[in-house]
């Protein structure tokens, strides 16, 4: 006899919510891009362990395919929480992020006169948009991003805390 499954809310809320607020801490170099991919995968792999903790509670079953399923949930939520972080982060700088890309690309001087009109087209172009459109972007990019790393996480997760379903044993 199967038991119900938990609700995967509690966990997935907690994982998705938890790393993004990890990989919104600013990181220096090429540690804060192995800190993103990993906190990515560590979405899934931490809901999965969650739900599995709680799925094991309830005697319910938990697979890699649930596992799937709970990091990708996870993923929504540290998309939200990601693009509510850079919403906030936008209001407090004082700083125009694109006046600073200009800055930054205008120091190297490798770049050709040609290409730095074309980003200083883009720049301009950027700057027309709403700021709401820019975080909608924002989030569908990082949805996008973070469904695939996520899932993956949950996956290998539902492999690593998997929980088979209690079969009964029959006495003679």
């Amino acid at each position: 006899m199967q038991s119900a499954a938990p609700p995967m809310l509690k966990p997935t809320l907690i994982a998705g919510v938890g790393t993004a607020l990890f990989a919104s801490i600013p990181m220096p170099g090429l540690l804060g891009a192995g800190t993103c991919c990993l906190a990515l995968l560590g979405c899934g792999f931490l809901a999965a362990f969650l739900h599995s903790r709680a799925s094991k509670q309830a005697s319910a079953p938990f697979s890699s395919g649930k596992g799937a399923v709970v990091g990708l949930v996870s993923a929504v939520f540290f998309s939200i929480t990601v693009t509510v972080v850079a919403a906030i982060q936008g209001m407090r700088s004082t700083e125009d992020p694109f006046e600073k890309i200009l800055e930054e690309v205008g120091s190297n001087p490798d770049i050709p006169a040609e290409s730095m009109k074309t980003i200083e087209g883009f720049v301009e172009f950027m700057q027309d948009i709403p700021s709401f459109v820019l975080l909608l972007f924002l989030f569908i990019m990082w949805l996008i991003i973070t469904s695939i790393f996520s899932t993956i996480g949950g996956a290998i997760g539902g492999a690593v805390f998997k929980v088979e379903e209690e079969v009964p044993s029959i006495q003679p």
